[in-house]
């Protein structure tokens, strides 16, 4: 496995690094734990780069199913080009993290992503 992601949302950030170090030592190159409304954090066994999310209106919010998936789908089509274009290190997975963060918002904005939409209440 090349890029592990998990969700762990309800986890202490010091919780989340130890996981992530625990993780990164089985052998992925970049690890990366999402965490709802508190945002990502990744690890590339140096460094630990922190994302917080990008916020959406209340009235434009939806449904956060499928933010997640968004976050990381986002964050790995990112990075691969990046690193294909040869772009690697701080700056890809950074980029890559803000990037991913603004497409889980837009997720946020779209209404019952398993046709089955909540009404959300503040």
């Amino acid at each position: 496995m090349t890029y592990a992601f998990m969700s762990m949302g309800d986890a202490s950030l010091e919780d989340i690094k130890a996981k992530l170090e625990w993780v990164k030592a089985l052998g992925p190159q970049i690890v990366c734990a999402s965490r709802g409304s508190k945002g990502s954090v990744a690890y590339d066994g140096e460094n630990f780069y922190e994302q917080g999310i990008k916020p959406v209106a209340p009235e434009e919010l939806k449904d956060a199913m499928a933010a997640g998936d968004s976050l990381l789908t986002a964050f790995l089509v990112t990075y691969l080009s990046k690193k294909k274009a040869g772009e690697c290190g701080e700056a890809a997975i950074r980029e890559s993290l803000d990037f991913a963060a603004g497409f889980a918002a837009q997720t946020c904005k779209i209404e019952g992503s398993w046709g089955h939409p909540l009404v959300y209440e503040n």
